[in-house]
């Protein structure tokens, strides 16, 4: 006997939460600090967003100096705080001001959490703010201000040279420049002019009429300490020095599209979303669409019809809501910033792939109340559309093709045929869908003296002569054939304007509401079930080797007879 072994491995992951808005040096710049140990608010210090994020990116602030090499690490000792947006995200220009462990914008306004314990910027534990994300043994350090000063020649205005940041930083106040910034790039040292002992406690950046239109041009201004006024540490009259600068930074910059909207493909009558975020707030949003890809007289949309948009300061999606006659066609986002600028998204098609109708299939998915549901085996082929009433859950839809025209009793019934089944509730509006061809066979069988049932789009007359037969519970033997049904059926005649055609996808469109799911066929008018409904039907070899076939029907009216048929391929049936 063979033995079979189950192996279950535990593994254990230790999972880091990263920045969801990827972060880099220069993405943030300081503005200002207040630090001299005789001012009596806490410690705080200020810092400019140069790129948008969300609200689940969060930034730590260490006043712990860096370690050259060949240590290579923070200083140990002293003290980190993280620092998280407020809800929504902030956008790139906003500038953050974090006294303690508060956080305000400039102007008013949540700047979002803080949470550690209070920097120290200045004094003994140290002179600086480095700004990073990920860990303390494995930083990606995205901006940095130092005000330490050690010789007389740090004082000097022309000197940029990186050994402002001390070198090794061997003293608790000091620190290296952090790996992967630039100093008056990424990262500035302020220094002083004068004596050592006039090291400033206080700094803040100084707008002027500089150019702070763009990412770039706010990291030169603010990381060149020329630009920068201060008071020297251990003043012992110290002045009113508030923060932040209050400058209006990127207001002129065109938004970013950090969201382009994607290419739709799917089948046809399904819809259609198109969706952009941009790195500003504030913006207006206009959605367009076009005939080519060269955009070439652009149509501008509303809500309305097949359209919904919905927009917020920084996010704009386009929904249609049937995507079939816009097939073929393009779409792209204009946005306005506050500054008037404009910028366009990319440009984006929509296909609406032909759907074809179903052979013999079976497809299942999950239905909610009030949402309506295609059904769709491979390839697009489409089974049937469902509306909700009260079901739910998992939605069975089976389709049928019969070779031949099948018939009950010399009582046709049309090919194509459906069963649906629910996990949960009855009620629902359904849609079947058939071919001219479907109809065309029903109306030439040749046993049929029955009423027609459509022969074309403009048949008024046997579009009224179409009814659905509707056999409760499901197919016993999964044929969807009217003997595999034993709980009864009943007749539904469908509202003629529920009859279509739909000239777009060239196939017939049958909607009608139920009670209860079962199998489906389509039949003309006088082919409504005999009222009478079967219980059971069976049969076996008795003792003679002969077939002995037993039936019990119920709510029998008016029946004269029952003729019993064979069939050699359970279409086609012949009096015994």
């Amino acid at each position: 006997m063979k033995q079979i072994l189950f192996f279950i491995f535990i593994i254990s992951i230790n999972f880091e939460i990263k920045a969801v808005t990827p972060l880099a040096a220069g993405d943030i710049a300081f503005t200002g600090f207040i630090g001299t140990p005789n001012d009596p608010t806490p410690d705080e210090f200020s810092f400019v967003l140069l790129k948008t994020i969300d609200n689940t990116t969060t930034i730590k602030f260490t006043d712990n100096g860096w370690i050259g090499a060949p240590t290579n690490a923070f200083r140990a000792g002293e003290t980190i705080i993280t620092w998280t947006p407020p809800a929504g995200g902030l956008a790139a220009g906003k500038e953050i001001h974090i006294v303690g462990t508060t956080a305000t914008l400039a102007g008013g306004g949540s700047g979002g959490t803080v949470t550690g314990t209070t920097l120290s910027l200045n004094g003994n534990n140290g002179d600086q703010v480095l700004a990073y994300i990920g860990t303390e043994a494995s930083p990606t350090f995205i901006s940095a201000i130092h005000t330490n000063v050690n010789t007389v020649a740090d004082l000097d205005p022309s000197n940029t040279n990186t050994t402002v940041w001390d070198g090794a930083a061997n003293e608790s106040a000091s620190s290296a420049l952090p790996p992967g910034l630039v100093n008056g790039s990424t990262a500035i040292w302020l220094g002083v002019e004068g004596d050592l002992s006039s090291q400033r406690g206080n700094g803040k950046f100084q707008a002027g009429a500089l150019n702070l239109s763009t990412a770039a041009n706010v990291r030169t201004a603010v990381n060149n300490r020329l630009n920068w006024i201060g008071e020297p540490l251990g003043q012992p009259a110290m002045p009113a020095f508030t923060l932040p600068t209050n400058a209006v930074f990127l207001t002129s910059v065109a938004a970013i599209f950090s969201t382009q909207p994607v290419a739709s493909s799917s089948c046809a009558s399904l819809a259609a979303s198109f969706n952009v975020t941009t790195d500003q707030s504030g913006m207006s949003f206009v959605w367009q669409e076009a005939a080519t890809a060269g955009f070439a007289s652009p149509t501008n949309l509303s809500t309305g019809g097949l359209y919904t948009i919905s927009s917020t300061t920084n996010t704009s999606t386009l929904t249609i809501s049937d995507n079939t006659s816009k097939n073929g066609k393009f779409y792209r986002c204009v946005g306005t910033n506050s500054g008037a600028i404009v910028t366009n998204s990319n440009i984006v098609g929509l296909t609406a792939t032909a759907n074809l109708l179903s052979g013999n299939v079976s497809f299942n998915q999950t239905v909610g109340p009030g949402n309506a549901s295609f059904f769709f085996a491979s390839s697009c082929r489409l089974l049937a559309k469902v509306v909700p009433g009260n079901i739910s859950g998992n939605v069975t839809v089976d389709s049928w093709l019969e070779g031949s025209v099948p018939n009950v009793a010399g009582v046709p019934f049309v090919q194509r045929h459906y069963q649906i089944t629910t996990s949960s509730g009855s009620t629902a509006t359904v849609t079947l869908y058939f071919s001219q061809i479907d109809f065309n066979n029903y109306n030439n069988f040749n046993v049929s003296t029955l009423d027609n049932i459509p022969t074309g789009p403009g048949d008024a007359t046997g579009i009224g002569n179409l009814r659905i037969t509707k056999y409760n519970g499901s197919s016993n033997d999964f044929t969807g054939l009217p003997a595999s049904f034993t709980s009864g059926s009943s007749t539904i005649d469908p509202v003629n304007s529920d009859i279509v055609w739909n000239s777009t996808a060239s196939r017939w469109e049958i909607t009608f509401t139920v009670n209860g799911f079962s199998g489906f066929t389509v039949q003309s008018a006088v082919a409504a079930p005999l009222p009478v409904t079967l219980i059971n039907f069976s049969g076996k070899i008795n003792d003679e080797k002969a077939a002995a076939l037993n039936w019990n029907v119920a709510e029998q009216v008016d029946i004269q007879e029952y003729i019993v048929e064979k069939s050699d391929d359970a279409n086609s049936f012949n009096p015994i």
